[in-house]
């Protein structure tokens, strides 16, 4: 019953073990809704952008890093970095600042996604002949302004203006219209698509730094040695085991077997279960008969080469009467007690020639 019941603790645990995983399968590998990233499919993600421009012909790809490496020619876009309260071994926000301010500072160009203060949300582009000219709903009143497609200024309803720094050529959008939920709306994708197709250009790879929209996973020391480091590494752990398992020997202190001796009782009770539990008892008293010979054998200290009939000869009288009975009796129909009880004899008798052979050869020693 004690067995049942552990079990039953185990197949509950197992139990509850599944269902978790089975929710975190469903719902743990789901990205934050409340950040920007393009690994994020809900409505404040930027999932659909990074699809959009993909699908019209761009080189895009993305930066998880917040030490990103970024090639001459190649668009970032990336939103400001909030300001961290604390960095751990120098890895906060700041030397991602820096990084980026240089990149701009040697002439490259970004696109600076601002969320914070954006208040536009639905773009009306009006095609014109020479240049575009937008309605955007500035506010909740649905009020429509013209606007020119890209601003010089910053202006609080302009989706798109160009951000006059030192740091280099950057474009900052108003972000609310570019989000998964706002991006199908109005003339959003036509709209934002037109503008980044006229600052980036084919010809140029968009890079998005996740590390400033919630997604940052720096690389190991292994990513950036290369991947040959990586197999490496698996091909010296893989050597390690052989090497482990081809000596025989534990690393780490060495631990002392501790053997328990069992009384002359238990291994009785032991050996009457076995007959008990035997369909052929006489078989069974067979093999109990070969462990004697190999115990007399290493009593005497016979020669491997003895055969049984040598090493009965060194035995007393006692031990040859059950052994010759045993052999007499060998396929005869018994009561299983009649071999229960000689297999009793045959292990008392066999105990008595290793003592036996034990005080004879102390009692050498002493003489010595």
């Amino acid at each position: 019953m004690k067995i049942l019941g552990k079990m039953a603790w185990v197949i509950g645990a197992l139990v509850i073990l599944m269902v978790a995983s089975g929710f975190l399968l469903l719902y743990g590998d789901q990205t934050d809704q409340g950040i920007s990233s393009t690994t994020n499919t809900f409505e404040s993600g930027t999932a659909a952008l990074k699809e959009l421009l993909v699908h019209d012909g761009f080189q895009v790809r993305t930066e998880t890093s917040g030490f990103p490496q970024l090639e001459s020619g190649e668009v970032i876009i990336y939103e400001p970095l909030k300001k961290e309260e604390f960095s751990f071994f120098g890895q906060g926000g700041h030397d991602l600042e820096k990084r980026i301010d240089k990149f701009l500072s040697q002439g490259e160009r970004g696109i600076l996604l601002n969320f914070s203060e954006s208040t536009t949300q639905q773009v009306t582009v009006l095609d014109g002949k020479s240049k575009y000219v937008i309605h955007t709903n500035a506010d909740y009143s649905s009020q429509k302004e013209e606007l020119p497609f890209v601003s010089m200024k910053r202006s609080q309803d302009s989706p798109a203006f160009l951000n006059s720094q030192d740091a280099g050529a950057i474009l900052e959008l108003h972000a609310d219209g570019l989000t998964n939920s706002n991006i199908e709306l109005g003339d959003n994708a036509k709209y934002y698509l037109e503008v980044l197709r006229r600052f980036a250009g084919k010809d140029h790879t968009i890079v998005f730094l996740e590390a400033t929209m919630g997604n940052r996973l720096d690389r190991g020391l292994m990513a950036d040695i290369g991947p040959w480091a990586t197999v490496a590494w698996y091909q010296f752990l893989f050597l390690m085991t052989v090497i482990a398992f081809s000596v025989g020997k534990r690393f780490g202190v060495t631990r002392l077997d501790s053997v328990v001796e069992r009384g002359t009782s238990e291994t009785l009770i032991a050996m009457s279960d076995n007959l008990k539990a035997s369909r052929h008892p006489d078989q069974a008293l067979m093999i109990l008969l070969d462990d004697a010979y190999e115990r007399i054998r290493a009593a005497k200290r016979a020669s491997p080469s003895a055969d049984p009939a040598q090493l009965h000869a060194t035995c007393h009288q006692e031990l040859k009467n059950i052994i010759q009975r045993i052999r007499s009796c060998y396929g005869l129909k018994l009561d299983t007690e009649q071999w229960i009880i000689m297999a009793q004899i045959l292990e008392e008798e066999t105990l008595v020639l290793e003592r036996e052979a034990d005080s004879l050869r102390a009692g050498r020693k002493g003489i010595k």
